[in-house]
């Protein structure tokens, strides 16, 4: 049994014992003053009201040796026989100082209810931040902490403001609630004195802004962060990376680059070798726009080109010859004589149909010696006579977590852990923990080096992160054996000889591109030949029972949890199986519950439809035979599909439904009826097009 919690004894003062504002209040405040947070606008205000707390609180005073707990239950124990001032007081002391140390494991409701009645605002917010937590007991936090949403409270002190509204805007954010966290964030930056936190909370704020798809207001708090920050000494992490991000949404690619090229150079000059010694590494990109195939050379780091010379395919890949995606153009089914039309949709550059020939792209193995691989995004780093080198193949920059960073803010330093020797061994793209970036832009690099001549006499090591789908696939094409888990968290590695795969732009690609850049998206799509030698190495694999069964489904990709699901999803289920029924055809959904591999092959090799809201099934139509008409429902902001890439790299017809988008981190509940109608106008058009006329 654990141990009795002590009660604690009742504070002498006048405050109201329940201590927080009913929520109904708060709730009735935040919807009359919604103008204001959803505008998204930081203005410059007055200084909070600032008066002394009643207890010494020290921030930077080395508790390493203090026993809060019994400290605290011995005053406790003082106070509830001889309950004065001055010890009420250094029980607050002690409160406070313990929130600023990381061993609370013995953190009580007893503690939260000794905090929370406290006539000082700052201790209450503690026991808000105590009860989210260290006791995870979020409704009792919201309960504690409501006196704070009143947007007319007027804090004593900024650390008391720091303490409540951050709080609170995770709960907020924790909880999808994106117009409160909008207008707890706003409202946190327009009343702080310093810029302590003010990077971090403009980065949730511009986070949450996007999702709710509010672009210029996104931008506007992006602009006032750089402005504000301006004075930073190094860049601030989160304002250059939504800054990075915004760009790509809006189109500004070279205003993207900008920023998280920033953000790499910034951070690497507190770079540290494997011993632990600092080491400011230079930064060498190895495949953006403007890197030439000399350039690239230049590096040293080019141990092969032109890998497409040592492999042959049954047939030369043909790229599809439409232009745009097809779409249902506008009609009015109740008007007598209207018809469905089938026609380009050219809504900007971005849904331009793109095939990329080995004219325009290439593949190239890097390598690298006595390298050193370590973190979640596979950083590459070589040390040569106490010089430091990050290589970033491939597009690096758009996750967060591709950045090395020493703000303070990473708690876990990997450039700590031991590390792992190698021989020989070919790491897959920094995001291989994703579905497609492992199927789809790892596997044909994978395979593609396993063609090559060198590999055969090397006993090369293939690092992988350790996920379902890298076991199915490899176990697949016969290459376990040679498989190793990544495991970032666990292990540095120091590579002998590390061998990458990456696809390059062709310098006449460069050339004809005039100094405009490629979108993100186009760097993790394979040159098409990579991609159907991928698919003839998967497909001459598929057993005979499957190749007998008859190709006569429409393939939904369901999504059972996190963003882009639909939630009441069963009315457009039953509206796309009576479409199905109509055509002769029969419904499958993938996902709504786990398969293995063969049953994905049965289930994409018998299709004659793929639809669903983007996301990383589409992968899977590698496994579709031709004339596979997919259907991809769209998300914003707007950006490159790269499943309209794959399409036309297979020659699959490839549809959108522009009504159906929504933002790409969000859930829908369901289908309007306009959404309805057009999802299943664009069904009904495909399958006619293929050859499927409705009985």
């Amino acid at each position: 049994m654990g141990k009795k919690q002590k009660k604690s004894p009742k504070q002498n003062n006048t405050r109201n014992s329940l201590g927080y504002i009913p929520v109904g209040v708060v709730v009735g405040l935040l919807v009359l003053l919604g103008g204001v947070y959803l505008a998204g606008r930081i203005t410059k205000s007055e200084p909070v009201k600032s008066s002394a707390l009643q207890s010494e609180i020290n921030r930077n005073k080395d508790y390493s040796t203090t026993n809060f707990r019994e400290e605290i239950d011995q005053l406790l124990e003082q106070y509830s026989q001889d309950p004065t001032e001055e010890t009420r007081i250094s029980i607050d002391e002690l409160y406070g100082n313990w929130y600023y140390t990381k061993n609370r494991r013995d953190i009580t409701l007893s503690d939260l209810e000794w905090l929370r009645n406290s006539p000082t605002a700052q201790l209450r917010a503690i026991a808000g931040y105590f009860a989210e937590y260290d006791l995870s007991d979020r409704e009792l936090a919201k309960e504690i902490l409501a006196e704070f949403l009143d947007v007319h409270y007027e804090f004593p002190n900024e650390e008391t403001m720091i303490i409540a509204l951050d709080t609170l805007s995770q709960i907020a954010v924790a909880e999808k609630k994106g117009d409160l966290a909008i207008e707890i964030f706003t409202r946190a930056l327009n009343l702080r004195k310093s810029n302590a936190n003010a990077n971090r909370w403009y980065g949730f704020l511009i986070a949450e802004l996007l999702e709710k798809d509010l672009i210029d207001q996104a931008q506007d708090a992006v602009d006032q962060c750089l402005l504000d920050l301006q004075d930073y000494p190094d860049p601030p992490f989160h304002c250059y990376h939504q800054a990075g991000m915004l760009g790509f949404f809006k189109g500004n690619l070279r205003r993207s680059l900008h920023f998280f090229t920033e953000l790499y150079r910034v951070v690497l000059k507190n770079w540290r070798d494997e011993q632990g010694v600092s080491c400011p590494a230079k930064f060498v990109p190895l495949s953006l726009d403007w890197i030439t195939s000399e350039k690239r050379r230049e590096t040293g780091k080019v141990f092969l080109e032109n890998l497409f010379e040592n492999i042959s395919l049954s047939s030369p890949p043909e790229c599809s010859k439409q232009e745009w995606p097809y779409h249902v153009a506008q009609y009015n089914p109740k008007i007598p004589g209207s018809q469905r039309e089938v026609e380009y949709y050219t809504g900007d550059d971005f849904d331009e149909v793109e095939c990329y020939s080995d004219e325009r792209k290439s593949a190239v193995v890097y390598q690298f010696h006595e390298a050193t691989v370590l973190g979640p995004r596979k950083l590459i780093t070589e040390n040569h006579n106490g010089s430091c080198t990050l290589y970033t193949p491939s597009f690096p920059y758009v996750n967060a977590l591709a950045q090395p960073r020493y703000d303070g803010i990473v708690t876990r330093k990997y450039d700590t852990l031991p590390i792992k020797d190698l021989d020989n061994a070919v790491i897959l793209p920094f995001l291989d923990e994703n579905f497609f970036h492992f199927t789809v832009e790892g596997l044909p690099q994978l395979v593609l080096l396993m063609e090559q001549s060198f590999v055969r006499d090397k006993n090369i090591t293939i690092l992988t992160s350790p996920t379902n789908h890298a076991a199915k696939y490899l176990n697949y094409l016969g290459l376990m054996e040679n498989a190793l888990q990544y495991e970032y968290q666990a292990f540095r590695y120091h590579i002998k000889n590390l061998f990458v795969v990456d696809w390059t732009w062709s310098d006449s690609e460069i050339s004809a591109s005039k100094g405009s850049l490629h979108h993100f998206e186009d760097y993790y799509i394979p040159p098409a030949s990579a991609l159907h030698l991928l698919r003839e190495k998967l497909t001459q694999r598929i057993p005979m029972e499957i190749r007998m069964h008859p190709r006569n489904l429409i393939v939904f990709l369901h999504r059972k949890s996190g963003g882009r699901q639909i939630v009441d999803h069963i009315p457009l289920y039953k509206r796309i199986h009576y479409v199905a029924e109509s055509h002769g055809l029969l419904l499958r959904l993938h996902g709504y519950q786990d398969t293995d591999l063969q049953g994905d092959i049965e289930l994409f090799y018998r299709a004659v439809v793929v639809i669903g809201i983007h996301g990383a099934g589409f992968s899977n139509m590698i496994w579709c035979q031709p004339k596979t008409a997919i259907i991809e429902l769209p998300v914003s902001p707007d950006k490159v599909s790269v499943y309209l890439r794959m399409s036309a790299a297979f020659d699959f017809p490839y549809w959108t439904v522009p009504k159906t988008k929504f933002y790409q981190y969000a859930s829908l509940q369901n289908f309007n009826e306009y959404m309805m109608r057009d999802t299943i106008d664009t069904l009904n058009s495909a399958l006619e097009q293929l050859g499927y006329p409705a009985k």
